[in-house]
């Protein structure tokens, strides 16, 4: 059952929605078989992975770095973007509205070093 959460959680995880406004975990759930829904509300509960608004009913990412908050920009697009516009999207998001063009390029050569930062997607120079 843990594997089939963890999915479910990089399913919820991938999801745009959960950076621009949260996800709305009934409407997520209804996805999901009873015995599932019962222990992935457990386990959202335990973790630290996302935070549950409890007047909203939507589920927020519990972190909100910079690097994680770019990585969601970047889901699912299949062709590079520019860096205006993921700069735009992210200060969107509400969680870094004073990010700044040279915060991404100071971070760029930091992000480049770990193997699984998808640099290819960005147009650094534009």
């Amino acid at each position: 059952m843990t594997w089939r959460l963890e999915g479910i959680e990089e399913t919820l995880e991938s999801a745009p929605d959960l950076w621009f406004g949260g996800v709305e975990l009934e409407h997520f759930l209804e996805a999901l078989c009873q015995e599932e829904r019962e222990a992935f509300c457990v386990r959202l509960m335990e973790t630290n992975r996302f935070r549950l608004n409890q007047s909203s009913g939507r589920v927020h990412p519990g972190r909100t770095d910079l690097r994680r908050c770019t990585e969601a920009v970047l889901i699912g697009e299949e062709d590079p973007l520019p860096l205006t516009w993921i700069l735009e999207l992210i200060r969107k998001t509400g969680f870094h509205p004073n990010l700044e063009r040279y915060d991404l390029l100071r971070r760029r050569s930091k992000w480049r070093t770990q193997y699984d930062f998808p640099d290819e997607m960005i147009q650094w120079r534009e």
